[in-house]
């Protein structure tokens, strides 16, 4: 077993997520945060 076929994973999808999709939604989080801070 290949470790990139672990369970069907396709490596490049999770870091592609990772490098797009996490920081802008990390982002959006935040902002919720101090929103409810305030």
């Amino acid at each position: 077993m290949n470790k990139d076929d672990y369970f069907g994973v396709d490596i490049d999808a999770v870091w592609d997520t990772v490098e797009k999709d996490i920081p802008p939604l990390k982002n959006e989080i935040k902002n919720l945060i101090e929103k409810e801070d305030r």
